[in-house]
């Protein structure tokens, strides 16, 4: 997994999955974190969901990430693609800021920060933010999957 923030980073933040999109499992815990580009290993876990779910904010702006990657494999048989499995995928947001379609998020063209997960079994993906600094909501410029599909 890779997390690539902005300046709005998160201090202490949780990586959780779900099967359910209901019941959350912590599969990762950050403490004390300053931003950047953070490469993330995880213990195996299984999950349909997978959101950050954070905690306490480096800045009074929010979260703001460039881009969130999840990486695994799937137990779902052929097609097997590999690569960015988000790459040019439908991308659904509650509001753009003008002149950034949502679009964006999945087009490949952003900066990087990688999350991976081992051995993780999830068909959907969601960056799911707790709650912003500001009024301005969260920023994501890009948005990749990667494993096989």
């Amino acid at each position: 997994m890779k997390l690539n923030w902005e300046t709005a980073a998160g201090k202490n933040y949780k990586i959780q999955v779900s099967t359910d999109n209901s019941n959350w499992t912590d599969a990762y815990t950050k403490v004390n974190g300053s931003g950047g580009v953070e490469e993330i290993s995880l213990s195996p876990v299984t999950g349909r969901y997978v959101r950050l779910y954070g905690t306490e904010r480096t800045t009074v702006w929010g979260y703001s990430l460039w881009e969130f990657e999840v990486y695994g494999t799937s137990d779902q048989q052929p097609p097997v693609q590999s690569g960015n499995l988000a790459l040019n995928k439908t991308v659904e947001v509650s509001s753009t800021q003008s002149g950034l379609p949502a679009v964006n998020a999945t087009d490949g063209d952003s900066g990087t920060d990688e999350i991976v997960f081992s051995s993780t079994n999830a068909r959907y993906v969601r960056m799911y933010g707790i709650e912003r600094g500001t009024g301005y909501g969260y920023s994501l410029w890009e948005f990749e999957v990667y494993g096989q599909q």
